[in-house]
């Protein structure tokens, strides 16, 4: 226990005596002016300047937007191309032309010195840009902040006593007409499970085997990305670029003791699992908006992303005297490449009606190589697996078209129709090829009752990204598991019918509540494939239906304790339905986690230059279900707190306690033979204990 505590009492002294000495508070930045370049075809309902959010100090664009009142940031979904998974916000009112790097790695590159507000509004105003969303923030960037620069640097103290070290710089500067926005970031860390009780019972209950457990894993990355930004052929010029390098470890050190065992506190066995995991990415794009002074706007955009994984897995079984009685290898090679290009054309303004027409085309490619070897007794031999080999190609081209009217004040339908076809082939160990033709429709009506109520039904149909990993095969060593890789996937299909409540008060918050509910065709599920081996296979419809959404309530109105307090979060509570393609019984979506909600409650006294706040996760439950086992995991509540002082060189220093209760994550393991479908012949149960961490940063802008 004391060596559990000991960060926790380090950190505290430390943030302490960081109080102690403060004696300054930066002064928040001016920011009045307005961009020219800022789309004009958005109709904020809401718009927060720069100086509503000094309070909470915020140092990056992310920043700012976890603080919009009823507001959560929204990557997209995984669908297929660029414009199918539009995230939720907007910078300068266009969407950002990135992928691999995520819509909020892209916005913590800006610094909040950079910005000179938020707008929000409810729905988008290009459909193209931000479908499907109900609630949408345009960011909008100083004209008149020459050079800003956040900067930040992070020690973090594991239970054992290390200290892993992370640090960012993000400098966003202008040239003239032109723009740079720039953010490196390095970090290397080291986290620890540590199971307690890894046990293996028979169909009977009884006890078999009690495995002790450590799970030490490092992950290391440097990550560069910029941006430039200027006018060019009568618009605006984006180039977006973009290098990543990872390296990820991860050993499984165990001790097995059998329970029939003479000597029941003496290791009978000992096993190693060690992985090694090492990516590099590169990616770039290219963007180009005409500006619109005709009503009309042409958007072009080209994107390439190549990236490279080498992984390798070593296992090794010893026996009571540590003499080795297997070995086991997984090595597996991946190269991917994507290429995509979209052009859109759309009235922009404030016409009643706003068209817009495009197309996208694209080309994606995986290279993957599996290999598996076993050493025993018998010697050194090759495990083969279906699909071993691969490479997956696929052509896709798409054409749609979409539609805002304004049918009357308050009232907007929003409308699109996109018609895509692929061609899909795959080589190597595994032959075949297939051609797709998907039609895509959705619609939304968005009535505006009054200036803070919104009420929303949208329906839309989508098409999920396949992931081309799954059409080889792999190999998960920790749980005993190889799966064989499939030529014969087809992507889902989801039909999504949605209502939304928004409703905002500029004084104490907002709420966005969403019901919905969604059929899904083609569901990618565990199956047996035709070569007798696992792997992910289409499995049939699922249903999935519930209510989302995000809250921000400001909590001055009950009393002086909690003036400057504000609690907010965010929940999906929902249920899943499909029927097994084993048993043909009815249960839950595989890897689907219920519930999800998260919570916040942070306080600040800015005449105190200080802030206070608590993070809450509740519990979840996931559920896992492959050919012959069922597995379900349980992940108990989360507390974190933090608490953060601007009173020293005018910069923030932050102390954060993670996992302060040593969150606890447990997963059951029930086994059947040869399937499923037949009988049930053991269990095995695992806990992990995680936490506590403590953290603390120093960061600043310039």
């Amino acid at each position: 226990m004391d060596a559990l505590l000991r960060p926790l009492r380090g950190g505290v002294v430390a943030f302490l005596m960081v109080a102690a000495v403060a004696t300054t508070v930066p002064e928040a930045a001016s920011q009045t002016s307005t961009d020219p370049s800022t789309q004009q075809q958005l109709r904020a309902a809401d718009v927060y300047p720069r100086a509503f959010f000094d309070r909470f100090y915020p140092l990056t664009a992310l920043d700012i937007l976890n603080r919009v009142p009823g507001f959560a940031v929204s990557a997209g979904e995984e669908l297929r191309g660029f414009g199918g998974g539009a995230g939720n916000v907007l910078v300068d009112g266009v969407r950002p032309s990135v992928k691999s790097e995520g819509l909020e790695a892209f916005l913590s590159r800006i610094p909040a010195d950079a910005v000179e507000r938020v707008e929000v509004f409810r729905g988008a105003q290009r459909a193209g840009e931000t479908a499907g969303q109900s609630l949408v923030a345009n960011l909008v960037r100083s004209v008149t902040k020459r050079t800003a620069v956040r900067w930040f640097v992070e020690g973090e103290w594991a239970p054992q006593g290390n200290v892993y070290p992370w640090g960012e710089v993000s400098v966003a500067q202008r040239l003239g007409a032109w723009r740079t926005t720039s953010k490196v970031t390095a970090l290397w860390e080291r986290q620890e499970l540590a199971s307690g009780a890894r046990t293996e019972r028979d169909e009977d209950g009884e006890l078999m085997q009690r495995i002790d457990e450590q799970i030490p894993a490092t992950t290391a990355f440097v990550d560069l990305a910029t941006e430039l930004k200027g006018p060019a052929g009568g618009g605006d010029l984006t180039i977006n670029g973009r290098a990543r390098w990872r390296d990820e470890g991860r050993t499984a050190d165990r001790l097995v003791f059998e329970a029939q065992s003479d000597e029941p506190d003496t290791a009978d066995g000992r096993t190693t699992i060690r992985g090694d995991v090492q990516s590099w990415l590169g990616e770039v794009s290219i963007d180009w908006t005409e500006s619109a002074t005709r009503g009309w706007a042409l958007k072009a955009l080209a994107l390439g992303t190549i990236e490279a994984v080498d992984s390798r897995t070593l296992t090794t079984e010893l026996g009571s005297l540590e003499t080795m009685s297997r070995r086991t290898t997984f090595d597996a090679d991946q190269a991917s490449l994507e290429v995509l290009s979209r052009a859109t054309l759309g009235r922009v303004g404030p016409a009643t009606w706003r068209p817009e027409f495009g197309v996208e085309v694209a080309l994606n490619r995986l290279s993957s190589d599996f290999s598996s070897f076993v050493e025993d007794d018998d010697g050194r031999r090759e495990v083969t697996l279906p699909a071993a080999s691969v490479v997956v190609t696929e052509y896709r081209g798409e054409a749609f078209a979409n539609l805002v009217w304004n049918l009357a004040p308050g009232l907007v339908f929003q409308g699109g129709l996109a018609a895509e076809i692929s061609r899909l082939s795959v080589s190597g160990d595994a032959e075949n090829a297939r051609t797709f033709l998907f039609i895509k429709p959705s619609a939304s009506l968005n009535y505006t009752i009054l200036d803070a109520l919104q009420l929303r039904t949208a329906v839309r149909r989508t098409v999920g990204q396949l992931d081309f990993a799954d059409f080889a095969a792999s190999a998960e060593a920790e749980d005993d598991r190889l799966l064989g890789g499939n030529p014969d996937l087809r992507p889902d299909q989801t039909l999504r019918l949605g209502f939304t409540v928004d409703l905002r008060d500029s004084d104490y918050g907002g709420l966005n509540l969403e019901l919905f509910h969604e059929w899904t065709e083609d569901v990618l599920e565990q199956v047996i494939l035709p070569s007798g081996a696992s792997g992910l296979g289409n499995a049939g419809t699922a249903r999935t239906f519930g209510v989302t959404g995000s809250a921000s309530l400001r909590l001055d109105f009950v009393g002086l304790l909690l003036k400057g307090a504000r609690v907010q979060g965010t929940f999906t509570i929902a249920e899943s339905v499909v029927d097994d393609p084993i048993t043909d019984e009815s249960r839950v979506v595989t890897g689907f986690e219920f519930p999800d909600i998260n919570l916040e409650f942070r306080q600040d006294l800015p005449e105190w230059r200080f802030a206070w706040g608590v993070f809450w996760f509740l519990p979840t439950d996931t559920e896992d279900y492959f050919t012959d086992e069922a597995s379900f995991r349980r992940r108990t509540s989360g507390l974190e707190i933090y608490a953060e002082t601007t009173r020293l060189l005018g910069v923030k220093f932050r102390a954060e306690v993670r996992e302060i209760t040593q969150r606890r994550f447990t997963r059951e393991r029930r086994f059947f033979a040869p399937s499923r479908a037949g009988v049930f012949v053991g269990s095995e149960t695992v806990e992990q204990l995680q936490g506590p961490f403590f953290e603390l940063s120093v960061s600043g802008q310039l």
